[in-house]
């Protein structure tokens, strides 16, 4: 999986890629190294796509963001699993997890973006508006204040763009309003 990555940073930097973006890479690839096998790279751009600032640790565990964590065509992730992703990420220096809330830098979201296949994006960007969903209903002390979910649900839209609005299942729900194009 890691080399998945430094061909992505290779494609996207052509020449010799900036000083930050080997930084992180060195950290994706410390991040693997300690979760051997686990979603880690998946986690990371799921959080990738929200607000890095306050993102309610809850989402990495709803149901949308295991199913997104599995592998294709398989059983979404467990749990631990995927809470086991967030922990090597932290220790790698990726994110910081403080009081029922998860934070990435946005050096590092920006790096992730600017590697991560736009069809990667756009997935990640599906599940963390489903999952945003999912916990929304959970106390605020699990789904985080209204602010931090409205400004990861606002980040996840504009990444997922259109294909967030296939359909009309968020409408019904009326948990957001319907796209329009900037």
């Amino acid at each position: 999986r890691s080399s998945d990555l430094r061909e992505q940073l290779a494609d996207n930097y052509p020449g010799r890629p900036p000083a930050a973006a080997i930084s992180w890479t060195l950290s994706v690839e410390q991040a693997c190294r300690l979760l051997p096998g686990g979603p880690v790279q998946a986690i990371l751009v799921l959080a990738a796509v929200l607000d890095g600032h306050w993102i309610p640790a809850a989402v990495f565990t709803a149901d949308p963001a295991l199913t997104y964590a599995g592998e294709p065509g398989r059983q979404p992730a467990s749990e631990e699993d995927v809470w086991a992703c967030v922990s090597s990420l932290e220790q790698a220096g990726l994110v910081r997890i403080d009081r029922g809330t998860v934070r990435i830098d946005p050096s590092v979201q920006a790096a992730v973006r600017s590697a991560a296949p736009r069809d990667l994006l756009e997935r990640a960007a599906l599940a963390a508006a489903r999952a945003l969903l999912a916990v929304r209903s959970l106390p605020e002390s699990d789904a985080g204040t209204d602010d931090s979910w409205r400004s990861c649900a606002m980040t996840a839209a504009r990444i997922a763009g259109p294909r967030l609005w296939a359909g009309d299942a968020y409408r019904r729900q009326g948990a957001v309003p319907a796209y329009t194009p900037d």
